[in-house]
């Protein structure tokens, strides 16, 4: 799980950076829609039961100013977004800004084991970059 996962990544980077080359964009900029795109998509295609899991990763969109697609459960919820956190390396002024989303709920990896949502959205949003990128 955790080397799809990161070889979804390394195929994403490489087209964030081919569309900031190609379009001239704002690096910073297209990082933060990126991330936000990767993390909505990733809640659209996670199991739900009680919505903790996807709640584990809400914080980024809340930030950002997105509702969060998360589930039936008030507790779980609440419980699920004290369980995520983010890192936002895009306002620091670097060469290379990113975004960390951090899903803490104990059993996220499982549930990427089983449906692989996390790197289906990953992939889906390097591919439509991709297309971008060659416009």
């Amino acid at each position: 799980m955790t080397i799809r996962v990161e070889l979804e990544a390394e195929k994403l980077n490489e087209a964030i950076v081919r569309l900031i080359k190609k379009k001239g964009a704002a690096a910073s900029l297209v990082v933060r829609r990126v991330a936000t795109a990767v993390v909505v998509d990733w809640q659209r295609g996670m199991r739900v039961d009680t919505g903790r899991a996807r709640a584990g990763c809400s914080a980024w969109l809340i930030r950002e100013g997105v509702t969060p697609i998360e589930g039936p459960s008030g507790a779980a919820v609440v419980q699920g977004r004290s369980e995520g956190s983010f890192e936002d390396g895009t306002r620091q002024g670097g060469d290379a800004p990113f975004v960390v989303v951090t899903n803490g709920v104990v059993y996220v990896p499982k549930l990427e084991e089983m449906d692989g949502a996390l790197s289906t959205a990953i992939s889906r949003s390097a591919d439509h970059i991709a297309r971008e990128s060659s416009r």
